[in-house]
């Protein structure tokens, strides 16, 4: 493996902070939190911290939570009878969960008890596991609110809480547009094939600098690497500075006359989604989906969500109800005729409810 950290762009007094925080906690062997909107760098960011680290010939490995189907976290991260799972795998170096939001709450519970007495007992099995694993969690979630909905366990935030590095947007960090533009364009000149990178020009930096670019540093990177290819394949020795900067093609995507259509295996989310607090980086719910009602994922029903606004009374209830039944279903693994007891409900009136919210089989 690598010894040596990530390479990192900027040249900003916040850049420059940031750094100085990831050196004085990566000495550290408790977990870390790291927050921040979409495209900032987070992974880099806990790449960086585990190089810097005493554990930095050892492993260093992410799970990222919305990757693995949630039924298959635990046995992911904490192993079974047929695989050691990742915390295993990271014994005397560094794991990164992603999106630890989107973690089950089950999950949560194991994972504060990996962290307090550094055991790991398999799913099915008896005996525990020692390891020394350092966890490093990621979200652009509001951990502290999903808490307070008990949707996330208020001990297991403590515990991520020991340190916490919060990852400005990029339109905080203006003075690092022209250093990162540099070294995408760069790297994708490389990429091609061509002899040399001319940069852009000084009217481009100043609209690049100009943007708001809400998907960070992720955006703005492939917009560097858009515009170097077209100019590229217009003149393949880039002779001269690029003066056109190539935004995303699909923001207008209402001006070229496509449609909305939430495609049947997206439906039950899309209405999940409804009333929930998004990321602070997300687009309103509005824009996820209309409030109107859906069909449901088997197409036998329809599932009855009001006409109201993203945030009203029965969308937020509809909202919660939803949570209830993730609830049950993972407290109960799977089991409905469990996961109704864990309600008080019958198993009919569960029955009912999964058919509501577009998830009866």
């Amino acid at each position: 493996m690598s010894a040596r950290p990530p390479q990192l762009i900027g040249e900003s007094p916040a850049f420059h902070r940031l750094m100085d925080q990831i050196s004085d906690l990566a000495v550290l062997n408790r977990p870390i939190t790291i927050t921040g909107a979409r495209g900032t760098g987070k992974g880099l960011l806990a790449a960086r911290l585990h190089f810097l680290s005493p554990r930095w010939e050892q492993s260093f490995l992410s799970f990222n939570c919305p990757a693995i189907y949630m039924d298959h976290h635990m046995p992911q991260l904490f192993g079974d009878d047929n695989m050691d799972g990742m915390i295993r795998a990271a014994d005397g170096g560094t794991l990164l969960i992603d999106h630890i939001d989107e973690l089950g709450l089950s999950a949560q519970n194991r994972l504060l008890h990996v962290i307090e007495t550094g055991e790991v007992l398999p799913i099915g099995g008896e005996d525990p596991v020692k390891v020394d694993t350092r966890i490093i969690v990621a979200t652009r979630n509001n951990l502290p609110a999903l808490a307070a909905r008990g949707l996330f366990d208020f001990d297991l935030l403590d515990r991520l809480a020991f340190g916490h590095i919060h990852v400005p947007p990029l339109n905080a960090r203006k003075a690092d547009i022209l250093s990162l533009v540099q070294y995408f364009g760069r790297r994708m000149a490389t990429e091609l094939g061509a002899d040399s990178f001319p940069g852009f020009t000084p009217e481009a930096i100043l609209d690049m600098e100009g943007q708001d670019w809400p998907g960070n540093i992720g955006e703005l990177k492939t917009a560097v690497e858009r515009s170097t290819a077209e100019s590229f394949l217009a003149d393949e020795s880039l002779s001269q500075p690029i003066a056109r900067v190539l935004y995303n093609p699909l923001q207008n995507a209402d001006n070229l006359g496509l449609t909305l259509h939430i495609p049947k295996s997206l439906q039950a989310q899309a209405v999940h989604l409804i009333g929930a607090a998004p990321p602070v980086d997300a687009a309103p719910s509005s824009a996820i989906m209309p409030p109107k009602a859906q069909k449901d994922i088997s197409g036998d029903n329809i599932t009855d969500v009001p006409d109201t606004q993203p945030n009203g009374f029965h969308a937020r209830v509809f909202t919660f109800e939803r949570a209830l039944i993730d609830e049950a279903m993972q407290v109960s693994g799977g089991h409905q005729g469990k996961a109704a007891k864990h309600l008080g409900m019958t198993y009919h009136a569960f029955r009912g409810l999964l058919r509501k919210h577009g998830l009866k089989k």
